[in-house]
């Protein structure tokens, strides 16, 4: 029982704040009622998407492809990079960067705010060739009644 909408963006640093206002729209365009569960994750799930869009930025080489899926008891989002697929996977929980480093907290935030994620390779990518999906999944606190139906792809 789901909702599910997909984007493709070009492989550039400007794709990630708009990824961030697709996924800031897409409750608002789906006329979720105010205070439903599933409003309760979506600020963090516009974090998450900017860390996971952030980093398909610097491995992808032509696009990125984001999907959403909401579920009645949570959200699944998957950025999908068309890279050579060379990038090291960490899937260990992501250790802290020295206060000094540049870069190396995006996992630790998407890691502290889904209730499960992970990367994987991939032989399809939005290029069909090789690509990394790395993926994450918010728990809503309750059951959302406006996320009933059977899985559809929506207009957004």
């Amino acid at each position: 029982m789901c909702i599910v909408v997909n984007w493709v963006f070009p492989c550039t640093p400007s794709s990630v704040p708009l990824a961030r206002r697709h996924i800031r729209a897409a409750l608002p365009s789906w006329h979720v009622p105010e205070g439903d569960p599933a409003g309760e994750v979506w600020e963090d799930l516009e974090l998450v998407v900017g860390e996971l869009a952030g980093n398909a930025t610097r491995f992808c080489q032509g696009r990125i492809e984001m999907k959403l899926e909401v579920h009645h008891d949570h959200a699944r989002l998957e950025v999908l990079d068309d890279g050579a697929g060379t990038e090291s996977l960490h899937l260990a929980s992501p250790s802290v960067p020295g206060a000094d480093a540049e870069s190396g907290r995006g996992l630790i935030i998407v890691s502290a705010l889904a209730s499960s994620w992970g990367a994987e390779r991939t032989t399809t990518s939005v290029a069909g060739g090789s690509g990394t999906k790395v993926w994450a999944e918010m728990a809503f606190r309750s059951v959302s009644p406006h996320f009933t139906r059977g899985c559809e792809f929506a207009a957004v």
